[in-house]
C-alpha cells in the first residue's frame, strides 16, 4: 500500500506504534483535522451535491485560495 500510495499519489503512510495504555495524540494529527474541520465549515463544501471529485476538489482550491487571499491581506493592512 505504501509503494502504491508514493507512486500514484506521492503521499507517505505514517504507522504509529502504541506505547503504554490510554489514548495518544499522535504528531501532527491535530493539523489533518483541523483542516477538514476548517474545509467542511465552508457551507458548500459540508455537503456533495455535484457528487464528482473533480467539481469537489475545484471547490476546496477555491476556499484554499480565498482564506489565503484574506490572510495575505490581514497581514498588509
Amino acid at each position: 500500500m505504501l509503494e502504491w500510495l508514493l507512486s500514484k499519489w506521492e503521499v507517505g503512510l505514517d504507522c504509529v506504534a502504541r506505547s503504554g495504555q490510554g489514548f495518544q495524540v499522535p504528531s501532527r494529527r491535530w493539523l489533518v483535522e483541523r483542516s477538514f474541520a476548517w474545509l467542511l465549515g465552508r457551507r458548500r463544501l459540508g455537503r456533495c451535491y455535484d457528487q464528482l471529485c473533480e467539481v469537489e476538489a475545484g471547490w476546496i482550491v477555491i476556499a484554499c485560495v480565498r482564506w489565503l487571499v484574506r490572510r495575505i491581506a490581514r497581514q498588509n493592512s
